[in-house]
Formats: structure tokens, sequence, C-alpha cells
């Protein structure tokens, strides 16, 4: 028993919308069934969204004519639609061609259509006829297959998918691989300091949802801290200071947390625990902070 463990910390780490960046039409070839590897790894799991183009002719909605009132959404027949594959005009003809933002709006990942909010030439209550490229959303197990450590695809036998066709992801990803050997680590790292500071009642193989809690949110505090440190070690990349500074928040957001809620479970107070998580954090600065060039970025978090 643990008073937390890997993928609990990992589930954590997965659904809290801080962590995750989004990523839309990432355009991979899948050839036989070669794995294609996706622009970043750590996806996080059911995320994803994998689309292909069937026909290359535009479709004619259905609901044409279709009515624009105020900026209300239209809901057209596909659910998903191709990036700059849409034409919205008065008539059949063409005659008027709107301007998509200046005159509509439309909801390429939920597939509907909107007057725009400012300056549209096309009339409340008018009527416009669209058409678009619309996209299949595949199916994974049956299509596809997906490593989500990896951000690795494939094709699978009897897939619907051709040869060497072009399909275009949606995914969310995490921007710091939760790597199994760094939380173990932490987390024995957590219980060697906090076990013996238990309160007579609870151990480590106590099920109280609210100490696990707490084990929980210390761990989030370090791996965010591990990875602010991660991010000041990179050298020559400009985003570095800011991503380790919003690291460094979201540690001091988890560390907040764990104190609060392993106030009623430990025989030392809130500050005493305070003092022993700065000892801990200098000796792994020391471990991990070489550079005085480091240093010096560590000290403006």
């Amino acid at each position: 028993m643990a008073l937390t463990d890997i993928e609990t910390v990992k589930k954590v780490i997965q659904s809290d919308k801080v962590f995750v960046s989004e990523q839309l039409n990432n355009r991979l070839k899948l050839v036989l069934f070669n794995k294609a590897q996706l622009e970043f790894t750590n996806i996080t799991e059911d995320s994803e969204k994998v689309k292909i183009i069937r026909v290359n002719a535009p479709h004619a909605d259905s609901h044409n004519p279709i009515t624009l009132n105020d900026q209300d959404p239209v809901d057209l027949d596909a659910q998903k639609i191709a990036w700059d594959s849409v034409v919205v005009a008065s008539d059949l003809i063409l005659t008027t061609v709107y301007v998509e933002s200046d005159d509509y709006i439309i909801d390429y990942e939920n597939g509907a259509v909107s007057r725009s909010s400012i300056g549209s030439t096309i009339p409340n209550g008018g009527t416009v006829y669209v058409w678009y490229i619309p996209f299949v959303v595949l199916t994974t197990g049956d299509d596809y297959n997906i490593d989500y450590n990896t951000g690795e695809i494939n094709r699978r036998a009897g897939s619907s998918i051709p040869n060497n066709a072009t399909v275009y992801v949606d995914y969310n990803h995490t921007e710091t691989a939760p790597g199994d050997a760094l939380l173990l680590e932490l987390i024995e790292e957590m219980e060697a300091m906090i076990v013996p500071k238990l309160k007579g009642g609870f151990s480590v193989d106590s099920a109280d949802k609210g100490l696990k809690a707490a084990a929980t949110n210390y761990v989030l505090y370090a791996f965010c801290l591990a990875a602010s440190l991660k991010e000041l070690n990179i050298a020559g990349r400009n985003t570095s200071d800011d991503l380790a500074r919003r690291w460094h928040d979201l540690a001091d957001k988890y560390l907040a947390l764990a104190k609060s809620m392993f106030s009623k479970y430990l025989s030392v107070s809130t500050q005493q625990l305070g003092g022993l998580i700065q000892n801990r954090f200098a000796e792994n600065r020391k471990r991990t902070i070489q550079s005085p060039t480091i240093t010096a970025r560590l000290r403006r978090h």
C-alpha cells in the first residue's frame, strides 16, 4: 500500500486543464501499417479525433437555404469541417459570395454557421447557401491504433483508411511527461518525509481519502517543481522562463492544497511542515541546479 500511486497522480495531471494543450488538424500520412508520429507526445487518453476527407467536391448542406438570425449558430450536416473549405453565398448561382469572419463565422469543430457580430452584410433573418468539405471521424480500434505515451498512430488491418491516405488529428497533450520513474521517486520522497510525522491511527496503509488526496497534491507540487527546474535547464529557448514560471505557480497551488489537507493528519504544525518542505526543496535544488546562470534565473521565480 501507499499514500498515493502513479496512476492517481497521472489522472490528475491529464484531467487538470492547466497542464493540457490542444492541438488541431495535425496532418499525417498513414502508409501500410507503419507508425506515424504526431507532433507531440503524452496524449490525453480518448482526447483524439482522427479525421479524413472522403470527397474532394464541396458538399451542399441539406439545410439550404439556411436562415441566419442575430448571431445564433445553425447546425450543419457535418460535425467536423475541413478548414478553409467553406463557401457561403446568397443563392445557388453565387450572386454574392460572403466573406468568412467579416460576414459569417464557421465553427469547424462542431459544424455550425452564424452571422458575424459586427458589420455582416448578411441581413438579420436573411438566407444563405452553404457548401463545404466535410471530415469523416474515424474509430480507434477499428480504423487505427494510437499510443498515447509516444504519440504514434498506425492503420489497422481491415481499416476504412486507404493506404497512403492523409488524416487530420485533433488531440490534447500534457506539456511535460510525468514519467513513471520520476513519479515513483517523488512518491517515495513524500512518504519518507510524511509517514514518520503522521498522527497515531494513520499509516502508509491508511485508506483515508483525505490523507490520500493530501499526498497526491504534495506529489503534484513536487512534479510541477521538477518541471519548472527542467524548463530552467533548457538553454536557448525563449519561452523557457515563462514556462518555468507557470510550472512554479502550479507548484505553489498544489503545495497550498497539500499543506491545508495534511494539517489534520500530522503531528507537526503547518509551519513546521513548511520548514521540512523547504529543506527538501533546497536538497533537490542542489542536486538539480549546477549552473550559476540557472540559479540566478531560479531566484527570479
